[in-house]
């Protein structure tokens, strides 16, 4: 169950030269958690600048086909979004998934808390908390039969790497689907 605490997540995604913020086809699991677009000054904007910042400074000429998807969800209940982004291509994903990272407002600017490779979709915000944030979940594939959706929980720094127990059927709502929109990441 939510606690008093609200929070709101809503998935947008680019198209041509603008970024467009759109509820995108984020589906409700358990949960029916109201929609709204992003809080506390997030833009689509001004994510996808951080994170070609970001990209370029990891490698400058990295492979400008990356492709991206995104959800802005209050993970932590301060009334300000946090951004969930889904990174595709071929510098991004192997035969275990891609990589999903969360990123906090800091200022004008944007903080990692978690940065996890081998991720598939859908990804989903728990109800459950751990250190006053939601867990979310992704696909794990740890071999070619064993696929299972994985959670995250939060340790009071960030969402860290390393075993990601089963979820089973804990409630909570997806915020970037499995049959994701994305859209370049570069122009």
């Amino acid at each position: 169950m939510l606690s008093s605490r609200r929070w709101r997540a809503t998935a947008g995604f680019t198209l041509a030269i603008a970024l467009l913020s759109t509820n995108g086809t984020a589906q409700p699991s358990t949960t029916r958690t109201p929609v709204a677009g992003p809080k506390g000054g997030n833009s689509p904007e001004r994510l996808k600048k951080f994170m070609q910042d970001h990209i370029r400074q990891v490698d400058p000429k990295i492979d400008e086909t990356t492709m991206f998807s995104f959800a802005f969800v209050d993970l932590n209940g301060d009334g300000k979004d946090e951004a969930i982004v889904y990174l595709t291509g071929r510098s991004w994903c192997g035969t275990g998934g891609c990589n999903t990272y969360v990123l906090t407002p800091d200022g004008e600017s944007y903080r990692f808390v978690a940065r996890v490779p081998a991720t598939r979709t859908p990804i989903r915000a728990l109800d459950k908390m751990s250190h006053g944030w939601h867990s979310i979940t992704t696909v794990v594939r740890e071999d070619a039969t064993h696929i299972y959706e994985g959670e995250l929980r939060f340790n009071g720094q960030k969402y860290p790497l390393g075993e990601r127990p089963p979820a089973g059927r804990l409630p909570g709502r997806i915020v970037i689907p499995e049959n994701l929109q994305q859209v370049p990441l570069f122009p």
